[in-house]
Formats: C-alpha cells, structure tokens, sequence
C-alpha cells in the first residue's frame, strides 16, 4: 500500500509542479510580450513622424522656391494694406490643407522677415496686432533672429515657450520664412494614447542633453528619468526604450510595472500559481493522514495478529486468543465476500445497462424502417398516379410518426386533434365518406393547451 501511493502520489505532484514551472514562465513571457507591444507601438508612432518630418522637409522647400505668393510679400505691410488680403488668405488656405495632412504638425506658417508679419493658417500677425497668442508672439521673436541668413537645408530645433516645448523645423531663403510647429507634449500625449491602460512615460533628450518631460508628469518619475538621461541605465524595474527624432534628439519611453491589457493576465496567472500551491499542500496533508491513520493502523493490526498467532503456539491457555483470532479472520472473509458481491452487481449493472441500449436502438431501428417503406409505397404510388394510395399512405405516415413520439411527453391540443382527424381520416377510407359524420369543436384560445398523449 505504501508503494502504491507512492505510484500515485508522484506523478501528481511532478504534475503540479510542472503546472507551476509552466505558469510562472508564461507570466515571464507575458511580461516580455506586453513590453514588446508598447515597445512596437512607440516605433510605429516615431517612424510616422520620421516620414512626415522627411516630407515636410522636400515640401517647405519646394513650397518656398515654387509658390509666388511668398515671393510677393512685401518687405513693408500693414493690416490695412487690402491688395495683399488675396495673398494672405491663399498662404493661410494652403497652410491649413498641410496641418490636415500631417496631423502632428500644430501649425504651418510663413514668415517675411523684413516685414516681420507672420502668416499662419489662423491668421495674419503684424508687428501692431494685439491679442497674440504668446506662441506666435515668441515665434516672430525667434523667426527675427534665427532667419537672418539662407538655408542650406530645413532647419529643426527643440524650443521652449512658454510652459510647452515645441519642435520647429523651417527653411529660409531671400528673407521669406516658411515652416511647422510641433507641440512635443502633443507627441508624448498621442503615445501614451496609443499605448493605453499601460504605464508609461514618454520624454525627450534633445542634442544639447536637456530633458523634457510631460507637464503632468511626476516629481519623482522626472527625477527618475534626469538620473537616467546622465546615467543612461535601466532604473529599477522600469525599462526605457529609445527613438531618434529627425535631427532633434530621441524619443525616450519609460515602461513601469503596472498596468495594461496583459496585467489582468498576469494576475490570473499568479491565482493559478497560489491555488495549486496550494492544492500541493492539501494533497500533502491527505497524504500525511492517510499514512498515519490508514497505512499505519494497518500496519499495526498486520503485527498484532502475527503476536497473536505467535502467543497461541506458547500459551497453553490460548482459547481467548485463537478466539479472537477467528474472530477477525471471519470479519476480513466476510468483507471479501461483500467485495466480491459488489463487483459482480456491478458487473451485471453494466451488462443490463448495454442490453437496455442495445434493446432502444432495435427498437428506433423499426419505426424508421416502417416510416420509410411507407415513404417507398407513397412514392411508388405518386409515381403512378394512384391518389388513393397516395392519400392513405400520407396519413398513415402522419399518424405513424405520432405514435412513435416518446410517450411520455406532454402535448398542444391542436396537435392532439391533428392525430385524431388522422386516424378518423383511415376510417372514412376504410369505410367511405358516407359511414360516419365526425366533428371537433374547439374553443380558439386552448391549441396550444398541454395535454398528456391519449
């Protein structure tokens, strides 16, 4: 008995723990896969601008050599001056088809530096305008200085204005301006968007090694990423993932434990670990009762009618143990006789539970088959135009295939009477329309009415 559990005992408990070693592996791999999601999402996200950033570059450079009406900006203009309104309102259409083309861009505008009027996809700025936004306000400040001189090439730089980093790219030629603003909080927004229900944090680490972050972002997560930024190391169990940015720098994402579609996985998984933790300590329980109050007590009984047996050969006053002795072989005879009982009731439990299904199958058997040679006659009888048989084989059928519905099963009353009108239909072929008159007559709202099969 003890190797028999042993033999049973083992392989369960090398299953659980396999179960476990599984588990925890897959919890392993989820991890890796949902840092692999947000890593590849990031990408995709960075590599879009990448492109748009590419094309934008060509297209401010084409726009500001090709397109007259930048040419034709004055190097003095006012707001009043209305022969140049067309020109205005055509520089601003085409500004706001290209915002509509690169979603990330904030805004397209043209600048003419002599004139310091600054052309946006809103509106006309002049040096006199008042209600500027700040942005456009710092923008013209910062247009007035950089654009001094031609560009070899579209120009992109990380600019601070107000509480916002922006990303300006622009191309300057015969001091007319043209270019793109774009907000980087926007950026950062759009990829946390994109990587939802997890937690991250995306910044920037422009050429010059400034970091910029979010502006919601936490004190203690913007410690994390300058340490991280002037260390360039993993912190803790986050782990970063970099992107370059055009010219700019790179996209930097900070991954954090916690969150995401997979985490509810993962915590599934970790349920899954504790329970069969927990069912190994269960079976070990059982397995510590079993051997010492079944194997152990056994093993006792065993020994004690060995004693036995050994006192009957050395005591001559051995009636009260042989006695005994007796006694128990008698109990052990008996219950190996009811043992051996319950296996043959069981036995002959099992041969009557065939024969029972063997006996229902003939039985479904023979309706099928009478139904279909009924199906053979009214067919033949179809064929040769024999209405009468036709008719008679048509009911038969209907009436045959009620009688062979499960008896015990309620049915409608309409259905009931459909089952009569069939039988009394044989009769009337039987013995003519004139032998009898029938007739049911039934109240309209009791058809489908439950009543047992008559």
């Amino acid at each position: 008995m003890k190797d028999t559990s042993l033999r049973l005992g083992t392989p369960v408990f090398l299953v659980l723990m396999g179960l476990v070693v599984c588990l925890l592996w897959g919890i392993w791999e989820n991890r890796k896969l949902a840092d692999k999601y947000i890593a590849d999402t990031a990408k995709l996200y960075v590599d879009q601008i990448n492109r748009d950033m590419s094309q934008i570059n060509s297209e401010l450079i084409y726009l500001l050599d090709s397109d007259s009406n930048i040419k034709e900006i004055p190097d003095q203009i006012t707001s009043t001056d209305a022969q140049y309104y067309e020109m205005e309102q055509t520089l601003r259409e085409r500004n706001r088809v290209l915002k509509i083309r690169y979603h990330e861009v904030q805004t397209f505008f043209v600048y003419g530096q002599k004139a310091n009027v600054l052309i946006t996809d809103s509106g006309t700025m002049f040096t006199e305008s008042k209600g500027m936004t700040t942005l456009n306000q710092m923008l013209m400040s910062y247009l007035q200085i950089m654009t001094s001189r031609d560009s070899i090439s579209t120009q992109w730089t990380v600019i601070t204005f107000g509480d916002d980093d922006y990303i300006v790219g622009w191309y300057a030629k015969n001091k007319k301006v043209i270019g793109c603003v774009i907000n980087l909080n926007l950026i950062f927004r759009t990829i946390r968007a994109k990587t939802e229900e997890y937690d991250v944090i995306p910044f920037m680490v422009d050429a010059r090694g400034r970091v910029m972050t979010q502006a919601d972002t936490s004190e203690k997560y913007k410690n994390e990423i300058i340490d991280f930024s002037k260390a360039g190391k993993k912190k803790k169990n986050a782990t970063v993932y970099s992107y370059q940015l055009g010219t700019v720098g790179k996209i930097n994402l900070m991954v954090l434990p916690g969150g995401g579609i997979l985490e509810n996985v993962l915590i599934m998984q970790i349920a899954f670990v504790v329970l069969i933790a927990v069912l190994l300590i269960v079976c070990a329980l059982e397995i510590t009762a079993y051997y010492h109050r079944i194997l152990v007590p056994l093993e006792k009984f065993g020994q004690k009618l060995e004693d036995l047996e050994k006192e009957q050969s050395l005591n001559e006053d051995g009636n009260n143990n042989l006695l005994e002795l007796e006694s128990v072989s008698g109990k052990f005879k008996e219950l190996l006789r009811k043992i051996q009982g319950l296996k043959i009731a069981i036995y002959e439990k099992e041969l009557a539970e065939q024969k029972a299904e063997l006996e229902y199958t003939q039985e479904q058997i023979k309706p099928h088959f009478f139904l279909n040679c009924l199906s053979l006659i009214h067919g033949i009888a179809d064929k040769n135009n024999e209405g009468e048989i036709v008719e008679i084989t048509t009911v038969l059928s209907d009436y045959m295939r009620y009688i062979f519905q499960d008896s015990k099963k309620q049915r409608d009353v309409e259905e009931e009477l459909e089952h009569i009108e069939a039988y009394i239909r044989i009769q009337k072929l039987r013995y003519g329309e004139e032998a009898f008159s029938f007739e049911a007559t039934t109240d309209g709202d009791i058809g489908e009415w439950k009543v047992p099969s008559f």
